[in-house]
């Protein structure tokens, strides 16, 4: 099995930035984005990525009721 290696999302987009200068702004603000995007999930699931708990969401799907339409065609 991998070994996943925690790194700092901040840290991250500051060593983009001082290597690419501007022209890794994109590539900064979009490892900062993701971050955010992960902290959300967390928060809407109720435990962190591979986390099981007895609060957990099972899902981020939301369904909703879809009108029934006849099948067309034939």
């Amino acid at each position: 099995m991998a070994m996943r290696v925690e790194t700092n999302p901040l840290e991250a987009a500051y060593a983009v930035l001082l290597e690419m200068g501007l022209d890794g702004a994109g590539k900064a603000l979009r490892i900062l984005v993701n971050e955010a995007a992960k902290a959300k999930q967390a928060r809407y699931l109720g435990a962190q990525p591979y986390e099981r708990t007895a609060t957990r969401r099972n899902s981020q799907t939301v369904s909703s009721p879809r009108p029934c339409s006849p099948v067309s065609g034939t």
